[in-house]
């Protein structure tokens, strides 16, 4: 039996062809989901922002809001200051310089003063520590005071 080396040549060129193309469609595949899940948690958590409030001297704004992020997440409430001209939606992104609370029930908002925030909680509406995900004293010199948790 004769080997036919020409056969057996074009024969490993379309094996190598065929893992290419296999390995460029993984990475380009690879690539687009890296792309569709990079903004996943903002650009699919809705929500409703439920209480909103201006320091005295109306320079800033605090929001009160629900996020909702599927099935498999639940719900939060988060509670943010920004600057009184910026625009807020439940979906945005949200950044660590301006997130005073999160966890599992809904505060009420009240400016003391320019500088000085209170997040209260009434009732049974009010988290256990267990229950708090993220609080802060003091966001960008302004003082956060806290009412009605549970013990």
């Amino acid at each position: 039996m004769k080997i036919n080396h020409t056969d057996i040549k074009r024969r490993m060129v379309a094996v190598i062809r065929v893992v290419e193309i296999v390995a460029l469609m993984t990475v380009l595949a690879y690539w687009g989901l890296n792309r569709v899940f990079a903004n996943f948690d903002a650009g699919m958590c809705g929500g409703a922002t439920y209480s909103s409030t201006r320091s005295p001297d109306k320079m800033l704004k605090a929001y009160a809001f629900e996020r909702d992020c599927g099935a498999t997440t639940g719900f939060a409430s988060w509670v943010i200051v920004k600057r009184s001209g910026e625009k807020f939606s439940p979906s945005d992104d949200l950044q660590d310089d301006e997130i005073v609370f999160s966890g599992e029930y809904q505060p009420a908002l009240r400016w003391l003063a320019n500088n000085q925030l209170q997040v209260s909680f009434v009732g049974k509406a009010a988290p256990r520590e267990s229950e708090i995900w993220h609080q802060v004293l003091v966001l960008d010199q302004i003082k956060i005071v806290y009412q009605g948790f549970h013990p």
